[in-house]
């Protein structure tokens, strides 16, 4: 690299140098010229005001040099007879660019001393410039050496590099290696962030994967909002109300009434104040249900009959109805379903005479009305032969009675009658004396427990939660509770997209910023090692080094 100063300066071999200044004792012995010479980074030009290698309005000199600097790199706004000028400065711009390269922008590294000597270098090895009178180079090239030799004669370009070192050390370099450690701080918080999110969809589709399980629906059917899809559930209500008609028969049931209407009567007979009895209409619903012999009847009758009306399927024979023709095959001369719509407007056009127009459109269906039937015919084929999956089998013909709500809580009350009878009994004791007793031994605790077991089983979760799907309310509301959980994926989904966007974004910059802390690093440090070697030429080649907090920052940047 090209030299930061070039002026000359009296042999000091007798003088020892310190930090703080003062004066200079001297120093007796052969070698003590060699002992280093140590100057702390933010105090070097205080030290080097103090023993007069810059002037003291070295300020003002600094300022007036960078504006003739500017004014002389400046392709515009420049006089006709600097018009000449502009191809050689646009060369020097081109040229500057690549000298700094990843440098940042010059109010961060300004194009100094050692910027400076590198371009005239550059321009006089590109032939550009030629000869001045003197000798000189002329051009640009010649009134960046004269800019240099007033840098070299105030000492300027000391001063100007101990300026930018304490400014680098202190502001610059730090706040670039800060903005990298945000930005490789959001990089982990953006690639933890993801992890969360994949794992929370995950356990979304999961979640909807179960619910769709559990409600026997197709995502696809779920996707469509297509509610009726939860009516397939329904085949396990006949089966689930069969086992309760089982054990309302089993025999446990009847004992039950037995016990209890012998109680009731002698109540009735012995403890009323009135002597007479009344009719008794207690537990009908039961007696109802256990009068008749059992008559089975197949799942898929009974599968209907649980069906709400908007979730049966058309019927095969409706095909006709459903396309809408209104003639049958075979009533025409081809034996095909025609459909004519003739439209005749009355008041036409008489002999001899113009009359009112007449418009008829006759459409002939032909073959593709046949074949619309046919088509809604194997539709419906195929539904059916869904839904009769796994509707093979019989169950009780009292199933379709339980179906009904109505009668349903009639058969409760009657349970619940019986339990709380049962319970009292149970309670009271039986073996209390100066009571009634039955004739029979019975196991009240038994009964209880059978009674309560098969309001138990009518009143159970699985039994409420497919019954529940016969109001369409119900299902809206299930449908769209899936539908959430379904959509839930997708925006953890596009919450993954964002944060892989944000953090390419992050990367991105982090890539722009790496290099030019870099270079940043590598420029102080080409600065500091002249600033070092210029000073040493001074004193004999005595070693300088510049201590302080900017070996530290300089060794700290990775």
């Amino acid at each position: 690299s090209s030299p930061l100063l070039s002026r000359s300066s009296e042999a000091m071999a007798n003088e020892v140098e310190s930090v703080g200044g003062g004066a200079d004792p001297l120093v007796v012995g052969g070698g003590d010229h060699l002992l280093p010479i140590d100057l702390h980074y933010d105090k070097l030009i205080d030290w080097l005001v103090d023993r007069n290698k810059v002037p003291q309005d070295w300020r003002k000199r600094l300022k007036t040099l960078h504006n003739k600097l500017r004014h002389a790199l400046d392709t515009t706004n420049h006089k006709e007879e600097d018009k000449e000028l502009d191809g050689e400065r646009r060369l020097a711009e081109e040229i500057l660019v690549t000298l700094r390269g990843d440098l940042p922008d010059e109010t961060v590294v300004p194009n100094g001393y050692h910027v400076l000597c590198e371009l005239k270098s550059k321009l006089l090895e590109e032939g550009t410039t030629t000869a001045g009178i003197f000798g000189g180079p002329s051009g640009l090239a010649g009134d960046l050496h004269k800019l240099l030799k007033l840098y070299d004669r105030d000492g300027l370009s000391l001063v100007e590099t101990a300026q930018f070192l304490v400014r680098a050390t202190d502001y610059e370099i730090p706040s670039l290696q800060t903005k990298l450690d945000r930005i490789y701080a959001q990089v982990d918080d953006t690639e933890r962030r993801q992890r969360e999110y994949a794992k929370s969809m995950e356990a979304c589709a999961s979640n909807f994967r179960d619910a769709c399980r559990e409600w026997s629906v197709d995502p696809v059917d779920v996707e469509k909002g297509d509610d009726a899809a939860l009516c397939k559930n329904l085949r396990g209500l006949p089966v689930e109300l069969d086992k309760c008609v089982k054990e309302i028969k089993s025999g446990k049931v009847q004992d039950a009434i037995k016990y209890y209407r012998s109680f009731t009567e002698f109540v009735r007979d012995q403890v009323s104040s009135s002597g007479q009895g009344g009719e008794d209409d207690a537990l009908k619903a039961l007696d109802e249900l256990l009068s008749g012999a059992r008559e089975e009847m197949t799942l898929r009758l009974a599968y209907e009959s649980v069906l709400p009306s908007d979730g049966r399927s058309a019927s095969p024979d409706a095909a006709v109805a459903i396309v809408g023709l209104d003639d049958a095959p075979g009533n025409g001369e081809s034996g095909e379903p025609t459909l004519s719509w003739d439209i005749d407007v009355t008041g036409g056009a008489e002999e001899g005479g113009e009359g009112e127009p007449t418009l008829s459109w006759d459409i002939d269906v032909g073959a593709s009305g046949a074949g619309a039937i046919e088509a809604v015919n194997a539709d419906a084929t195929s539904s059916s032969s869904e839904e009769e999956e796994g509707l093979e089998g019989v169950v009780d013909g009292d199933v379709s009675k339980l179906c009904c709500h109505g009668f349903k809580q009639r058969i409760l009350d009657d349970l619940w009658e019986l339990s709380a009878f049962l319970g009292q009994r149970l309670a009271e004791g039986e073996s209390q004396s100066g009571f009634w007793r039955d004739a029979d031994s019975v196991d009240t605790k038994e009964l209880l427990s059978s009674v309560g077991s098969i309001a138990g089983q009518l009143t159970c979760q699985e039994v409420e939660r497919l019954d529940s799907l016969r109001n369409s309310r119900t299902r809206e509301k299930i449908m769209r509770t899936l539908k959430q959980k379904q959509s839930q994926e997708g925006k953890y989904l596009e919450m993954i997209r964002a944060v892989e966007k944000r953090r390419e974004g992050l990367q991105r910059e982090s890539l722009g910023l790496r290099p030019k802390l870099k270079a940043l690093v590598d420029h102080t440090k080409l600065l500091k090692r002249s600033v070092e070697q210029a000073i040493s030429k001074q004193y004999d080649n005595r070693p300088v080094n510049v201590i302080g907090k900017i070996n530290e920052t300089l060794s700290s940047v990775l």
